[in-house]
């Protein structure tokens, strides 16, 4: 199942991807709105891990966007 990390801190999005990689969870990290709203519209992924730092706007289109697609049913 492929997970998405967004994080406002690209060190610590690039720990959580490598953390969830060596524990055999395919997973990509952002931590800009444009390349999470690129990656949302355009890959299917099935787990949306959300920082605590993330925009609330973006974090709520992204659940909206998350529901409409079925990604973590």
């Amino acid at each position: 199942m492929r997970t998405l990390v967004l994080g406002r801190t690209s060190a610590r999005v690039t720990e959580v991807v490598a953390t969830l990689r060596a524990d055999g969870f395919e997973a990509e990290g952002v931590s800009t709105d444009e390349d999470a709203r690129r990656l949302l519209e355009s890959e299917g992924f099935g787990v949306l891990v959300i920082g605590g730092e993330w925009s609330r706007a973006l974090a709520q289109r992204s659940r909206s966007s998350r529901l409409s697609t079925g990604c973590g049913q």
